[in-house]
């Protein structure tokens, strides 16, 4: 940076415009390499004015190859930006870029170069997939990279394949959310699997541990919808391999985030175990594992990543009860809900709404155990604060879970205080999510939604859980006209 700040006091724009423009590309790249390590919003900043001052001698007219080189590298610093501010804006500015770049960077007259403006071109459609317009950004993405692979050939080109094979792999890993999940999911495997092919421990790790990380989550999405042992197996042993990459004493970070991945992996997988051992042990290992991560994620410093182990931590807790020792797990579960409502209370008010759900279920669990009315009151607070955010008319179906959850607590209460009052304010929670429900129902089949039949499923669930309230209530009034009369 220093050479090239030293180079524009001596080369003028009027006098010299070549070296100036070449000291502005320098000292442009030299902020953007600083901007990786401190400071990224205005280091980025200075490297995109110092492009722009290139610019002002690197004509599309005068020096195209220039010109082209100098839009590339400003598709870089418009995407270093879009992490600190303007995502979005920011990331249209890359893909701007880089088609002005294209225009120059043909295949069959600059086919490296070429090459990595798709690349770039791709990065920068994947990103704004994030934003918006998901599926037709990620299909853009898919169509960038596999232009760039036209040219990096795996025999000619191996680090640059398997580069874009693990961008293919995030781009599917995007695309698989919104449509075709197990096909796309596939694909990402099937890629990641390609850059492994190349990319090594030894002398890859960040690229090796970004195709196991592809592997990871594909094979935890896989297993959301089928066959959950055997997938998500697959994805422990690769976010196990990929932890050889990362340690707590080079690469802190990167170790706490791998920690998290390997928690929920173990949590999804206690949930798929039948054999109390078993899940015992992977609750355990999960419990191990975020409270691992805690060693490096501090509520002041990294707020949002301290509240995902937390949660983490809940779930692992939770599951843990079911088998042994519930009022202990269940009480560990509630001080770490806790601890995580305390940060998503001051920025994230959806995750506050759903820890809080979460909160619920904990008290509902120990009243179980103890002290049932206090705990289901507790509970019944807990479901009442998020139904502030899961409202009717916001989030209809999440408001009919909150009011079912209410129903439930309600009757739990009715074992210890006056059941005929609580038996009525379930009836009324569980008569409004009905309602919910089948309407929701109705409007899903008529838009031909495969989510229609399992949302019927709830309506029914909801009018049975009515009718047991109805039961209840006229057995209560039957023992009191029996009282009476003796």
């Amino acid at each position: 940076m220093a050479s090239a700040r030293e180079s524009l006091r001596v080369f003028s724009q009027k006098d010299h415009p070549r070296l100036f423009a070449d000291a502005c590309m320098n000292l442009g790249s030299a902020y953007l390499a600083v901007a990786e390590a401190m400071d990224r919003k205005s280091n980025c900043k200075q490297a995109i004015s110092a492009y722009d001052a290139a610019l002002q001698v690197y004509s599309l007219e005068h020096f195209p190859e220039r010109y082209a080189a100098v839009k590339n590298n400003l598709a870089v610093a418009f995407l270093c930006l879009s992490e600190a501010e303007d995502s979005a804006e920011n990331r249209r500015h890359a893909i701007q870029a880089c088609r002005d770049a294209l225009q120059v960077r043909r295949p069959e007259v600059q086919p490296q170069a070429y090459a990595a403006s798709m690349n770039n071109l791709g990065n920068a459609y994947l990103a704004m997939a994030e934003e918006e317009e998901s599926s037709e950004n990620s299909r853009l993405a898919l169509e960038a990279y596999k232009n760039a692979l036209q040219i990096y050939s795996r025999s000619e080109f191996p680090r640059q394949h398997a580069t874009i094979q693990n961008n293919l792999g995030n781009t599917y890993l995007m695309l698989s959310q919104s449509e075709d999940r197990i096909e796309n999911c596939m694909r990402a495997i099937r890629v990641a699997e390609d850059a492994l092919k190349i990319f090594s421990l030894k002398d890859s790790p960040e690229d090796w541990a970004e195709a196991l990380g592809t592997l990871w989550l594909a094979y935890l999405t896989i297993a959301e919808i089928e066959y959950r042992a055997e997938n998500c197996q697959l994805a422990l042993e690769a976010c196990s391999k990929r932890l050889r990459a990362y340690t707590a004493d080079t690469r802190p970070l990167q170790y706490a985030s791998c920690q998290l991945d390997l928690a929920i992996t173990c949590s999804m997988l206690a949930d798929s175990e039948s054999s109390i051992e078993s899940k015992a042990s992977y609750c355990q290992d999960a419990v191990v594992a975020a409270g691992e991560s805690l060693r490096f994620y501090s509520a002041r410093e990294h707020p949002l990543d301290y509240a995902e182990a937390q949660m983490l931590l809940w779930t692992a807790y939770s599951a843990l009860a079911e088998v042994k020792d519930k009022k202990e797990n269940c009480c560990k579960a509630i001080d770490a809900c806790a601890r995580a409502l305390s940060i998503y209370e001051k920025i994230n008010p959806a995750e506050h709404a759903d820890a809080l759900k979460n909160l619920g279920y904990s008290f509902i669990t120990l009243s179980e155990v103890e002290d049932r009315a206090t705990n289901c009151r507790k509970a019944i607070s807990a479901y009442s604060s998020a139904q502030k955010y899961y409202t009717l008319d916001k989030a209809p179906l999440e408001h009919a879970e909150i009011l079912r959850d209410l129903a439930y607590a309600y009757v739990a209460l009715a074992e210890v205080e006056d059941k005929e009052e609580c038996c009525k304010v379930a009836m009324k929670a569980y008569k409004k999510a009905f309602r919910i429900y089948s309407a929701a129902y109705r409007d899903m089949e008529a838009r031909g939604e495969s989510r229609a039949a399992e949302t019927r499923e709830l309506a029914e669930k909801c009018h049975r859980s009515l009718e047991s309230c109805k039961v209840i209530l006229k057995a209560k009034r039957r023992g009191k006209k029996i009282s009476a009369s003796k």
